[in-house]
């Protein structure tokens, strides 16, 4: 009896160990599959659709390289005990995923390097996010009755009668979605580098209100508003950058190339103050083409919103198109400029960035460009990624060469 009841319990316990391996194996599968399909396309550019999405790996690559890496050698660990085929194709290929991303990282990483960025490779995989800088909120216009809000992050260093430079951001999404609050973790570490930092709102379009010859002017009325009351939160509005992505960066390049040849005006009067030096990624420089975007994924995405924000199309509006088109503003006036472009951006084509710059550097500009290999858009948006670190900390090291 205690014989069979003996031999009993280990056939409970073998079929328990056996349900429990073929859900880890079941599971560690469909996670190693689309992983695997991810960097293959990221690598592999030209495949339709799989090259697209591929690329998005980018903003997670290092979660990505160490999740392959353990369930590569987890399952290898089960093949090696029951030397099961299934378990060796799936540890192979978790594998051959973890050294294409180590590709990937590691170009991107050489990259920042080679610009004067250090990446914090703990960092990437454990972002660290600040939460004790006082904010505040301030209303600094209104449209159509809906108020127009600021955010401000006082600075960390230095005495309480320093005064600090100002840096504001504006905020990408097609000009039709995003706020100020987007980026709160990057505008704390600007905070924290001493600077005053003010993160502003702006009146969304939709399909029924295109606000293309508004926004602008709103930005303006910030930027005015920061010259009148920067002195308050301790800022010295003397040393003023401005940063934004996407849309934010189209309208950063708009108004801080118009501010400093003296033509942009203020949606609420007063003197708008000139802008020391700008620092974009990804940036909306071309509104045609990124209309005109054959990519089979994202380029309706993008047709609708600059759709929004225009009313129509490229040969419906030319004029509406050309007055947003940030190479309309090119001046010797223009302050100097960093843009960030993925090399695989699909949203916003980046040879429109290139054809930019080079026109930019033709006008005696000082501008940088810095091309992220393997990266799409919003390869910056996780905070503490290596996007996030090379945007930030070069956009902070352009800052300080040119006075700030």
């Amino acid at each position: 009896m205690k014989e069979n009841a003996s031999l009993e319990y280990s056939k409970s316990k073998w079929t328990i160990v056996r349900i429990f391996r073929t859900f880890f194996l079941v599971l560690c599968w469909i996670i190693v599959v689309p992983i695997t399909l991810l960097v293959l396309g990221a690598h592999a550019n030209f495949i339709p659709y799989l090259g697209t999405i591929g690329t998005t790996i980018a903003s997670v690559i290092s979660w990505v390289l160490v999740l392959s890496l353990l369930i590569g050698l987890l399952v290898g660990w089960f093949w090696i005990q029951n030397r099961n085929r299934a378990s060796l194709i799936l540890s192979i290929m978790a594998l051959l995923s973890c050294v294409g991303c180590l590709i990937i990282s590691g170009r991107m990483i050489a990259t920042a390097n080679d610009n004067g960025a250090h990446i914090n490779l703990f960092q990437t995989l454990k972002p660290a996010v600040s939460t004790d800088i006082s904010e505040e909120t301030v209303v600094y216009s209104s449209y159509d009755n809906e108020p127009l809000k600021l955010e401000i992050y006082r600075p960390l260093t230095g005495n309480s009668n320093e005064q600090h430079p100002v840096l504001m951001y504006v905020h990408g999404g097609g000009w039709i979605m995003g706020s100020r609050l987007d980026h709160q973790s990057d505008m704390r570490w600007f905070a924290e580098q001493g600077w005053l930092v003010i993160s502003v709102d702006y009146t969304l379009s939709t399909k029924e209100r295109n606000l293309w010859d508004i926004t602008e002017g709103q930005i303006a009325c910030a930027m005015t508003w920061a010259g009148q009351n920067a002195k308050n939160y301790g800022g010295d509005i003397s040393r003023f950058a401005m940063i934004g992505d996407s849309a934010g960066g189209n309208l950063v390049l708009n108004t801080s190339y118009q501010a400093n040849q003296g033509t942009l005006k203020s949606a609420s009067g007063g003197e708008v103050p000139k802008v020391v030096a700008v620092s974009t990624i990804y940036p909306v420089v071309d509104p045609s083409s990124f209309y005109n975007n054959p990519n089979e994924l994202f380029g309706s995405a993008g047709r609708n919103m600059i759709e929004s924000y225009i009313g129509g199309a490229p040969n419906q509006y030319p004029e509406r198109y050309k007055a947003i088109q940030s190479d309309t503003h090119i001046t010797p006036y223009a302050p100097p400029t960093f843009i960030l472009v993925g090399e695989r951006d699909h949203l916003v084509p980046p040879k429109a960035t290139y054809d930019f710059t080079e026109k930019v550097r033709k006008a005696g500009v000082d501008i940088k460009q810095v091309i992220m290999p393997y990266s799409d858009h919003g390869f910056d948006l996780i905070h503490g990624s290596i996007g996030s670190q090379t945007f930030l900390q070069l956009s902070q090291q352009w800052f300080k060469q040119h006075g700030l």
